[in-house]
């Protein structure tokens, strides 16, 4: 297995032995005024941390990234501000150019498969480099925008005099995300029962999306090719992007808009807060020996970095923590049976081949002949069942594949099972709702990830409340989904339309470690 030194990462960053240059700076409330010189490549030994930084694994300098809305998130939206006014400054000839440098995504970023947070935590550390390097300030950090906490964008991103300000944005000054949504799906994409699954989805491949359908190999070519998004991607990550809309709600711009960094930089304190309720990160050497090559410049713009995968995975080994992490691990379960897995098991045990149309004023339905009763028993769900200690049965997954885009992405999808009376007007509080998703970017417009993507949607919990209300079929089991459009969004239903192909039925069961 390919490994990467902490040398080796320092050369791909283009500050190779620059302990200082990799730190961030740790005090509190260091405003950007005017950018200091950029402190000599001797001024501190490698991995001696400068004054004020904790010292972590290694030697490695680590500070921290903090909240937008704490009390340090004004000083460091000045300071990011800054940064990308300097980077717009930039002659189109620097790959360091803002536009440039937000080409990167359009032409390099995995989605919908286990590259997706690696590749992305990358891409935050690689702008954060470049920042250090325009600033002279060797502790220049993102922040990260919490919208489990905070669902209206920090106000710094409409100050028209501020070179956070993106002109294209269908979000307003001091609305929230959940504005746009009716409760149970801001609830779905924001609220506790999503921090819960998303922080306690074993393995990796439940919870950072999956591997790329065929990959036999660790080419470059596997790096965009299509696997299956799990509830972080399909749900906040992807509904973040289309609720701000613009710029941001497409593949090919969305990086060109600043506050794409500090949404992805909640994304991957998720991915941070996940290892810390115990996650291990995937083993699969198709992952972790994968590199990205070239993708991105260095601090100085003279050349470009790579990154092999494995080297990705220890925020302290990289130089940096999250300020808080405690409003996403309080949802961890206790060690528990899942927790002590060394393997996982998957069985398709039911598959529905009919190509379905969903469209706003239509409801569809599949119904899937299981092959075998489902091993499903009424239990606790919800905050009880985070409560209970090793309460960890088979988990069963509705994967939607060959899903296509809308003309029109101003909607939320609901997802139900087994729904009574379905109709084109289901909404997300009836019985039977699973989950909701969205679409970020539109029919054409994802830039090298073609044009349908596949969803891993855990109805484990629906099924379970099913059996509990002695509904649940021994023989089948219908899903259900139902469009409604954002709020204030009038969408045509003919654009509205989108299709999937199949889907199937997954039920994975954990083998124990004795």
């Amino acid at each position: 297995m390919a490994s990467t030194t902490r040398r080796d990462l320092l050369k791909s960053l283009g500050i190779a032995g620059t302990a200082v240059l990799l730190g961030v700076h740790a005090r509190r409330g260091l405003a950007f005024e005017k950018a200091p010189a950029a402190s000599p490549p001797h001024a501190s030994a490698p991995g001696a941390a400068p004054a004020g930084e904790r010292t972590g694994k290694a030697g490695v300098a680590v500070v921290k990234r903090v909240d937008a809305f704490g009390s340090s998130g004004s000083s460091a939206l000045g300071a990011y501000a800054e940064v990308v006014r300097r980077m717009r400054a930039l002659p189109s000839s620097d790959s360091r150019n803002w536009l440039n440098f937000a080409d990167i995504h359009k032409n390099f970023c995995p989605h919908g498969n286990w590259y997706f947070l690696p590749w992305h935590r990358a891409y935050l550390m690689a702008l954060e480099q470049v920042g250090r390097q325009l600033l002279g300030n060797a502790n220049f950090a993102l922040p990260y925008w919490d919208w489990t906490k905070n669902g209206a964008m920090p106000p710094q991103f409409f100050d028209r005099n501020s070179a956070l300000f993106n002109p294209t944005r269908e979000l307003k000054a001091g609305e929230s995300l959940c504005d746009r949504l009716s409760g149970p799906d801001c609830k779905a994409y924001y609220g506790p029962d999503m921090v819960r699954e998303v922080v306690n989805a074993r393995p990796f491949q439940n919870f950072g999306s999956t591997m790329p359908q065929g990959q036999n190999s660790t080419d470059t070519r596997w790096q965009r090719e299509r696997g299956s998004k799990d509830r972080l991607e399909y749900g906040p990550h992807d509904n973040t992007h289309g609720l701000i809309g613009g710029e941001m709600g497409s593949v090919p711009t969305s990086a060109r808009d600043p506050v794409f960094y500090l949404h992805h930089a909640n994304i991957d304190r998720f991915w941070s807060a996940w290892s810390g309720c115990g996650g291990r990160a995937e083993s699969d050497s198709r992952w972790r020996d994968f590199k990205f090559v070239k993708n991105f410049p260095t601090a100085d713009g003279t050349s470009r970095s790579d990154f092999v995968v494995s080297s990705l995975i220890d925020t302290t080994l990289l130089g940096y923590e999250y300020d808080d992490l405690r409003s996403l691990t309080d949802f961890c379960l206790k060690t528990s049976e899942v927790q002590r897995a060394v393997q996982y098991r998957s069985l398709v045990v039911a598959e529905y081949k009919t190509a379905q149309t969903v469209r706003l004023d239509r409801i569809s339905e599949a119904q899937l002949k299981l092959s075998r009763k489902l091993s499903i028993s009424p239990k606790a769900v919800g905050a009880d069942a985070a409560a209970s200690e090793g309460n960890e049965g088979p988990r069963i997954f509705a994967i939607l594949r060959g899903v296509t885009f809308p003309r029109a992405t101003g909607q939320t999808v609901r997802v139900f099972v087994d729904r009574a009376n379905p109709s084109a007007s289901a909404k997300a509080d009836d019985g039977g709702y699973v989950t909701s998703f969205g679409f970020f970017g539109a029919h054409g417009d994802h830039a090298g990830h073609g044009d349908t993507m596949d969803l891993r949607i855990d109805v484990t919990e629906a099924l379970s409340k099913l059996a509990a209300d002695g509904r649940l079929q021994p023989d089948r089991i219908r899903i259900q989904l139902s469009s409604a459009a954002y709020a204030g969004e009038k969408v045509d239903p003919e654009a509205s339309q989108f299709h999937y192909s199949s889907i199937e039925l997954e039920e994975q069961t954990a083998v124990h470690s004795k």
